[in-house]
């Protein structure tokens, strides 16, 4: 994951252990990514050291978009899906 805001760049597993970023800032964010499918993958993003939004994330079946839905931990009824397609 890169930040633009942050100038932050995290480079994960799909372990589901957190990972903090590597940017000037010092953010304190973090991302952990846990692989649930050859296809699909369910992540937890952290910001100042707490758990802030949490999502999966799945690829499409022809390869050319992935779907993500995500929430806010403290708001888990306020989900958003974004469908994200290859140029």
């Amino acid at each position: 994951m890169e930040s633009v805001e942050a100038r932050s760049v995290i480079v994960t597993h799909f372990d589901g252990e957190p990972v903090r970023d590597s940017g000037p800032t010092n953010s304190r964010n973090a991302l952990a990514v846990t692989r649930t499918s050859p296809t699909s993958y369910a992540w937890v993003f952290w910001t100042a050291g707490e758990p802030f939004v949490q999502g999966q994330d799945t690829l499409a079946d022809d390869g050319r978009s992935f779907t993500e839905v995500s929430w806010r931990i403290d708001r888990p009824e306020r989900r958003v899906t974004l469908i994200y397609e290859r140029r």
